[in-house]
């Protein structure tokens, strides 16, 4: 599965083509640590695609490292979605559905705010997390 996403355009509208990073996330269960990417995200959770995600109601303390930032965003939240067995598709990716919990509202407006730069993207698999 690709890391990267194509994405066209730029200030001046043009064809000019740039790589969008994906923003890396580390995850302990069961003090074993695991690590993700995702491009889909809100203020309210995100999509964490990764090969050996935890089971559902698993609570997490997850390190968010976006592209081109040098600051680590640490979140916690509830696995409420995951694909630990099924196919590995675009309707079902390997990963899971993290929903925060108790969210610290400065940090939660910075996700938003970064939140834009993949929205391009698009959140089609907000479903799984919000």
């Amino acid at each position: 599965m690709a890391t990267d996403v194509k994405k066209s355009g730029g200030a001046t509208g043009g064809s000019q083509t740039e790589s969008l990073r994906p923003c890396h996330v580390g995850f302990v269960h069961e003090g074993k640590t695991y690590e993700g990417y995702t491009f889909d995200f809100s203020e309210t959770g995100m999509l964490v695609l990764c090969q050996d995600p935890p089971p559902l109601h698993t609570k997490l303390s997850l390190s968010l490292e976006f592209p081109n930032s040098h600051a680590v965003l640490e979140v916690q939240g509830e696995v409420v979605w995951s694909n630990r067995h099924g196919p590995n598709d675009r309707i079902s990716p390997r990963g899971m559905g993290v929903r925060f919990t108790n969210p610290d509202p400065l940090i939660m407006r910075v996700i938003g705010q970064l939140s834009t730069q993949y929205a391009e993207h698009g959140h089609r698999y907000m479903c799984y997390y919000s």
